[in-house]
């Protein structure tokens, strides 16, 4: 059945995901997919499973022109499934018990929704008959490429060379701090020593954060998300709280991040310093900020957000007593890490001007995710 996403109210499916053992994870947040598909002109296809109008899975995806992907530019799919719940309802918990991979092949690929890519967002209300689950599908086989993040195997074709990186945090910033190395402590501290003050916001002050992240985005010689991107996110993000936080050296800003937060689960999925400013600890204060912030919310977990196993980045997350999960890039058909075999790109780009690069950004988004 088909709905309106802008005028559905998703409190009894974020209700469902919360009680789940399947919460952590910023991309389940139903807005996202909508906001990302109309920041990037793609159309969204997403799905939401009942049985007995009780929400049991959620799976949404977008179209580039050529294939599909849930969801472009977060650290993982927007896909839930509460294998209890719905082994329950519908009673295969005393037959064939259906795991997140079987309900992906069966419910999901074989399904009408993904066959061709659609004019239009769509919003499908699925209600699932316990008694014929057969019969609850249009069967139509997907026939072109799905891919999705996921901490869960849910295809053949796979990867898993990313990792998210989360704390599990204290109820108090004072309980949380002590529990810090004293390396880790002792940054934090100088960072505050060197002067740098710390200014927390919304869509204000995106003309603080965008320069920052840009340039930092240009040094490590790629390319970045486009503002329009960012100014979309900040207006529109629901269900959850979205925050800029900028950090200044002498009036000067020198370092930003966004922090977002869904649920109990808090997340920073965008963050960049500027390189000759990282003697200052800029990016311990910043994160300790945000952690803060985090506890404040009531928020159980924060996340660091993905990186490469083993990279430079991923130690440095490391430094604050992070717990790694795995993330497995999910495809229908045969995939590769298509940057990696690019490398040799990233100095060319670093030694072109910015400004030039820059304009290529919105192209390069809709292509590499």
């Amino acid at each position: 059945m088909p709905s309106n996403p802008q005028s559905y109210n998703f409190t009894p499916l974020l209700s469902a995901i919360g009680e789940s053992g399947d919460k952590d994870n910023l991309s389940l947040n139903p807005c996202l997919p909508f906001i990302t598909g109309k920041a990037m002109g793609w159309p969204v296809t997403a799905l939401l499973f009942e049985v007995n109008e009780t929400p049991v899975a959620w799976f949404a995806a977008l179209h580039n022109g050529k294939e599909w992907f849930s969801l472009p530019h977060y650290n993982n799919g927007a896909f839930w499934f509460d294998e209890t719940r719905f082994n329950t309802l519908t009673g295969n918990d005393q037959q064939a018990h259906t795991d997140k991979r079987a309900f992906f092949e069966q419910f999901i690929l074989n399904g009408a929704w993904f066959t061709s890519g659609p004019a239009e967002d769509q919003f499908i209300i699925i209600n699932l008959d316990r008694d014929n689950l057969s019969s609850s599908l249009p069967l139509h086989k997907a026939n072109e490429r799905i891919t999705q993040r996921s901490f869960s195997v849910l295809a053949e074709n796979k990867l898993s060379h990313k990792v998210d990186s989360s704390l599990k945090l204290k109820s108090t910033g004072q309980d949380q701090f002590s529990v810090f190395t004293a390396g880790v402590r002792r940054k934090i501290n100088k960072a505050v020593k060197n002067g740098i003050s710390l200014q927390t916001g919304g869509i204000e002050l995106l003309s603080d954060f965008y320069p920052v992240y840009r340039r930092k985005i240009h040094e490590l010689g790629s390319f970045g998300l486009p503002e329009s991107f960012f100014s979309l996110l900040l207006k529109e993000y629901t269900h959850g709280t979205i925050k800029v936080l900028i950090a200044r050296h002498h009036g000067k800003v020198i370092g930003c991040a966004l922090l977002m937060t869904s649920g109990r689960y808090a997340e920073n999925p965008w963050f960049a310093t500027l390189e000759k400013h990282n003697h200052l600890y800029v990016s311990y204060l910043l994160h300790w900020e945000m952690i803060k912030t985090a506890i404040e919310a009531g928020c159980h977990t924060y996340s660091f957000g993905y990186s490469t196993r083993n990279s430079g980045v991923h130690h440095y997350k490391q430094q604050w007593g992070t717990n790694d999960k795995t993330i497995f890039l999910n495809s229908t058909l045969p995939v590769s890490d298509k940057l990696s075999k690019k490398q040799y790109l990233r100095s060319i780009i670093r030694h072109l001007p910015q400004r030039l690069m820059q304009q290529l950004d919105t192209f390069i988004a809709q292509h590499y995710y």
